[in-house]
C-alpha cells in the first residue's frame, strides 16, 4: 500500500477516530518496545547469572518468563493491529472509495 493510498483512506476516516487510531497505534508500538526490553533484561539476568556460577537450571523459569510475555503481549499487539486494518477495509469498502455522496437523497426525490 502505497502513502497515498493511506492518505486517502484517512481521510475518509472522521477526525476524533483518527486520533483514536494514532493512539492505539502508538499503544502497540510501546508495548512492542517494552516486549523488547523485557526480553533483553532476561537475557542480562542470565548473563549474569551464568557469569556467577549459578546452576543452568535458572534458565528454565526464565525462558518460561520470556515464553509467556512474548505470547500474551505479540498476541494482544496483532489482534490489536488486526482489528485496525479490518476497521480500515471495512470503511474503505463502504465509502468505496469516492466519500459520502447524496444518492440516498436523490433515491428518496425520485421515489415522492
Amino acid at each position: 500500500m502505497t502513502m497515498n493510498e493511506q492518505n486517502n483512506i484517512f481521510s475518509e476516516i472522521p477526525l476524533p477516530e483518527l486520533q483514536e487510531s494514532r493512539l492505539r497505534k502508538m499503544k502497540r508500538e510501546n508495548q512492542q518496545v517494552l516486549l523488547y526490553l523485557a526480553i533483553c533484561l532476561c537475557l542480562v539476568a542470565a548473563w549474569f547469572l551464568g557469569s556467577y556460577a549459578f546452576s543452568y537450571i535458572y534458565l528454565i523459569p526464565l525462558a518460561a518468563v520470556i515464553f509467556q510475555l512474548w505470547r500474551k503481549k505479540m498476541f494482544s499487539i496483532t489482534e490489536d493491529f488486526l482489528k485496525h486494518e479490518k476497521l480500515i477495509l471495512y470503511r474503505r469498502r463502504a465509502f468505496g472509495g469516492r466519500g459520502e455522496s447524496l444518492e440516498w437523497l436523490n433515491f428518496l426525490f425520485n421515489r415522492w
